[in-house]
């Protein structure tokens, strides 16, 4: 097969397995649970709105009291797929179509990168099937781990392409890689891949002869400086996302990190590595592995989820990893032995124990989730998987290491299918009536159907290999292979299914915001709601403000005991949306809120409130999984979302109108006073009043206020996030040096004939 041929298959076999594994995402459906509507949706919502509006999605003016959007960073406000995408589409379809992208990518990446390794094309093959299947599905409500990891193979593919073909256009691309995982904006993935690649490349210019000898000495450290270069132009061309994120952090709720943000959170428990070998164990729908995970965390008092605790390869993969293992060591082959070596550590540190080690060093000290290095020992699973199967079809294999290899193979296809049995005879067991069985329970039923099939390939695999050298033992080695690469498609596709917080409908709520009711009342407001709600930061895909609110890496005022809603003590978990106090009900109004969602009615005798609307919204009863009704209301006190601090008596607000980075107020002043913004004081906010700057004044806080004189006034407010100005002159000149780099190299190559790699003719 040709490489055009071979890479045309690549894609195709890449886009099979996206559409294989999430068909409901190509046929219009969309993920619900997790993190999808209660962070997700809610950011792409708005960022989807600025994009088409022509506005600057700079600073998020929804949730809470806003927040800003491009320092929060893991919005992605720059990176380039998503301003694409939500450009264009609708967030649904967008945010589907961002998710199925990344499956394909980082398949044909980590197929690129193993075949640059000197893997097989069908071991590169299976590499890209495991990594891939691996670590992403039971991540799908984090957005980050598509995304993020998508690119670490991308960037190893073009090392080696830099150092076997000793070209500079692909030391370029390694830049553009390094950099579009940056403005992705979930960093620690992104500091995974640079300490990856700060490992492997003085081992690969040093110790790793792949596909070749090593270079030559000199082109060894032109080679290194290179990428350094490389990798240091890269964090240049991010640095219009990283100095606005760097910024923020200083006055986030992560700025310390303590009991509330430990390192270790996010960990994986030595005893749960274990999942790899028994799935049975672990992913039976009746195991409660958060009640496990939670009686014996893998650090007291350490919290964890599946979802991050999650390390699984495949029956089959693993096995072959393992053989692989044995077969790197027995060959001394360095390349198999780095991939262990690496592979190991990573693994280790999942388990959050050598965190202490290495928390004083910058990098290490500043994410959470060790668990998170599972990638890392995904791929090194993955790679050792693909030599050993590429191996496995070398003519010069010894024919009884080949009919050992068969053996295990066929038995662990076997096992592989064996579980999906167990499994299915479980789920039958307690659903007994069908209506009550999960939809994909036909699917694992289907599945368990091919067991005899499966068993008379493996026989026939075994009876082929064992005859004599011939074209007999070449069909049965890739009949066995085509055996183990199915069970693994199968197994991979289970767990993706078993293991994971959110679930795939065809009629995403998200898709019915044009028959919301609630969207409807709540558009009919004079002045922009703010709404206390159920299901934090959701509320805001109906194009309004909501509180409470949702934050990984948010503003330090919104976990303040001192500015936070008093909290009381409820009965029935339906009565939190109902004020309980007269200090909750004062919070409220003074915050500008000025309708809630509640689950229960609210007493207007006892409370200021009046009902507007009651029934079932096909989106937020969708999203909150309730078939039972909701009740809105409208706060009859309180100042909204803008008003007059005390002495304003007599004046009067005759405009309002915000594109979250700007907020014009038109008002009549005719008492001296100050004008109350209830949004979000943060650095970067400046006013002007009739275009003259004034001072913005901090309210109770947390809010923005300026002061007025007697008259006519309209009042600007605008945003300019810190650290952007600079971000996009380093940013800028970063692009001007590559580009003037790249231009020399081609015009001028003398110029730079000191980082000369000697390009083969």
């Amino acid at each position: 097969m040709t490489d055009r041929r071979f890479t045309l298959v690549v894609w195709l076999l890449g886009i099979s397995l996206a559409g294989l594994f999430w068909w409901p995402l190509v046929t219009g459906g969309g993920f619900v649970g997790g993190d999808i509507y209660s962070y997700y949706f809610p950011q792409k919502t708005f960022y989807a709105e600025q994009l088409q509006q022509g506005h600057s999605p700079f600073w998020n003016d929804r949730v809470g009291h806003g927040y800003p959007m491009l320092a929060e960073s893991q919005a992605g406000v720059f990176y380039p797929p998503h301003l694409a995408l939500y450009t264009w589409l609708e967030v649904n379809t967008a945010y589907s179509l961002s998710h199925l992208l990344h499956y394909v990518l980082a398949f044909v990446f980590t197929v690129g990168y193993a075949g640059r390794f000197g893997i097989s094309r069908f071991g590169a093959l299976l590499a890209g099937l495991v990594y891939v299947y691996g670590w992403f599905p039971t991540r799908s409500c984090w957005e980050w781990a598509i995304i993020g990891g998508t690119w670490l193979p991308a960037a190893l593919w073009l090392v080696e392409c830099v150092l076997q073909t000793r070209r500079w256009r692909f030391a370029g691309l390694l830049a553009g890689v390094l950099w579009i995982q940056m403005m992705a904006g979930h960093f620690q993935l992104a500091w995974i891949t640079q300490l990856v690649l700060v490992v492997y490349v003085p081992c690969r210019l040093w110790w790793l002869p792949v596909g070749g000898p090593l270079l030559p000495p000199p082109v060894r450290w032109r080679a290194g400086v290179l990428l350094v270069i490389s990798g240091g132009l890269a964090i240049g061309l991010a640095a219009i996302q990283l100095l606005p994120t760097w910024e923020f952090r200083r006055v986030s709720q992560r700025a310390e990190v303590g009991a509330e943000h430990p390192l270790q959170f996010g960990s994986i428990p030595a005893w749960y590595w274990t999942q790899a070998v028994m799935p049975f164990r672990w992913y039976s729908p009746t195991t409660d592995r958060t009640a496990a995970l939670q009686a014996d965390p893998p650090i007291p008092g350490v919290a964890t989820n599946e979802g991050e605790a999650h390390l699984y390869f495949g029956l089959a993969p693993l096995l072959l990893a393992a053989l692989g293992t044995g077969s790197v060591f027995r060959r001394g082959d360095p390349r198999g032995i780095f991939w262990i070596l690496l592979g190991t550590l990573a693994l280790f540190y999942t388990t959050g124990r050598m965190v202490p080690l290495v928390d004083w060093l910058p990098g290490f000290s500043y994410f959470q989730g060790p668990g998170r290095y599972g990638v890392v020992v995904t791929l090194a699973v993955a790679l050792l998987a693909g030599e050993m199967a590429g191996r496995w079809l070398t003519p010069v294999v010894s024919g009884s290491f080949r009919s050992i290899v068969v053996w295990l193979g066929s038995l662990t296809a076997l096992g592989s299918s064996w579980w999906l049995v167990d499994v299915t005879w479980v789920v039958v067991e307690a659903n007994p009536g069908a209506l009550a069985a999960p939809d994909w329970l036909p699917s694992i039923v289907l599945m368990t159907a091919g067991l005899g099939v499966f068993a008379v390939l493996a026989a026939l695999g075994l009876f082929l290999v064992s005859r004599p050298r011939g074209a007999q033992v070449v069909a049965g080695q890739r009949l066995a292979l085509a055996v183990l690469s199915l069970a693994t498609v199968m197994d991979l596709w289970l767990v993706a299914h078993l293991v994971q917080f959110t679930e795939v409908l065809e009629d995403p709520p998200i898709t019915r915001l044009a028959s919301s009711p609630v969207r409807q009342a709540l558009s009919e407001s004079e002045m922009p709601p703010r709404v206390f709600a159920p299901m934090a930061n959701f509320p805001t895909v109906l194009g309004v403000s909501a509180t409470p609110v949702y934050f990984t890496f948010g503003p330090s005022e919104y976990t303040r005991r001192d500015l936070m809603m008093p909290s009381a003590q409820v009965e029935d978990p339906d009565d939190s949306f109902v004020p309980q106090t007269e200090a909750q009900m004062d919070w409220l109004e003074r915050a500008g809120v000025t309708h809630i969602v509640s689950y229960k009615p609210i007493d207007p005798v006892r409370w200021p409130v009046e009902e507007i609307w009651r029934g079932r919204d096909p989106v937020m009863n969708s999203a909150l999984g309730r078939g039972s009704p909701l009740f809105l209301y409208r706060l009859t006190e309180g100042r909204g979302r803008v008003s007059w601090d005390s002495g304003g008596e007599g004046n009067s607000i005759s405009g309002y109108s915000a594109t979250g980075s700007e907020v014009i107020v038109d008002v009549t002043t005719r008492v001296a006073g100050r004008l109350v913004l209830t949004e979000l004081m943060a650095e970067g906010w400046q006013v002007e009043v009739d275009g003259s700057p004034r001072k913005v004044e901090l309210v109770e806080g947390m809010y923005r206020g300026v002061r007025l004189e007697p008259g006519e006034s309209r009042v600007r407010w605008h945003y300019q996030p810190p650290g952007l100005y600079w971000g996009f002159l380093i940013s800028s000149v970063a692009l001007l040096v590559l580009a003037t780099a790249g231009l020399i190299r081609y015009r001028k190559p003398g110029w730079l004939a000191g980082l000369e790699l000697n390009e083969p003719s």
